[in-house]
């Protein structure tokens, strides 16, 4: 994916107002960095990308910690991770 350029959208690539949205409205921003409209398959696109954004900061952050163990470990160590904060809020639930 190239880099983003305001007031282009970059999975469309409406500039604006080009598209319309299936009620008939015209798109517009989602925020001020004007690099994503509110359609909705746009939005969609975005937040897959956010989320695969944030498991590779997750895997950079454990990177040094496991360094030369391989990624099976980190991905050990995520699993057990989650089970905690799984058993936490079950605790703090009760």
């Amino acid at each position: 994916m190239s880099t983003p350029v305001p007031g282009t959208c970059r999975y469309c690539g409406c500039q604006g107002e080009a598209c319309t949205l299936p009620n008939g409205d015209k798109c517009g921003w989602v925020d001020e960095s004007r690099v994503v409209c509110n359609a909705p398959g746009c939005q969609r696109a975005e937040l897959a990308r956010v989320k695969s954004t944030k498991t590779s900061d997750v895997y950079e952050r454990l990177k040094e910690k496991y360094r030369g163990w391989g990624y099976g470990a980190i991905q050990i160590e995520e699993r057990r991770r989650r089970q905690r904060e799984r058993r936490r809020r079950r605790r703090r639930a009760a």
